[in-house]
């Protein structure tokens, strides 16, 4: 108790001040005091409201999605079967992706050939149109 505001009160005259003022002052305090009290209930009641509305909002989701589900002891058994591909068959699938590789390029081959002949009809094809055109610009000209 040896704060210097401690001393101050203790070294106070209380007796000069008026009755009046001790009394506002005291009832000023005792106000701040229900004030503070009222004003910190009402913050603490309106975390509690928010908190409890974040616990529903969460529970409801919760509910919406599923839980986690546990399938056991094991769902479906689970053998390694040795050896899964011998030798022969490696070859044998081995030997099928070359012959699929030849008919590649062959059908390749075929298409190349099959366009270089459409080009040519079509390069024939463009040239007797455009003797025709002049042919007949060559008419419409004299006329």
């Amino acid at each position: 108790m040896n704060h210097p505001f401690f001393i101050m009160l203790a070294q106070a005259d209380i007796s000069t001040l008026p009755a009046g003022f001790l009394k506002d002052v005291i009832i000023v305090m005792v106000a701040a005091i229900i004030l503070m009290t009222g004003l910190m209930t009402a913050v603490f009641m309106g975390l509690q409201y928010f908190l409890e509305r974040r616990r529903i909002a969460r529970e409801e989701a919760a509910a919406e999605n599923p839980g986690v589900m546990n399938i056991g002891p094991t769902p479906l058994p689970v053998t390694k079967v040795y050896p899964t591909a011998t030798l022969r068959d490696l070859n044998d699938h081995g030997r099928r992706l070359d012959d699929h590789d030849k008919q590649l390029n062959s059908l390749w081959t075929t298409m190349r050939e099959e366009d270089k002949q459409i080009r040519a009809e079509q390069a024939a094809q463009y040239q007797s149109i455009s003797l025709a055109l002049g042919r007949i610009e060559g008419k419409l000209s004299k006329e």
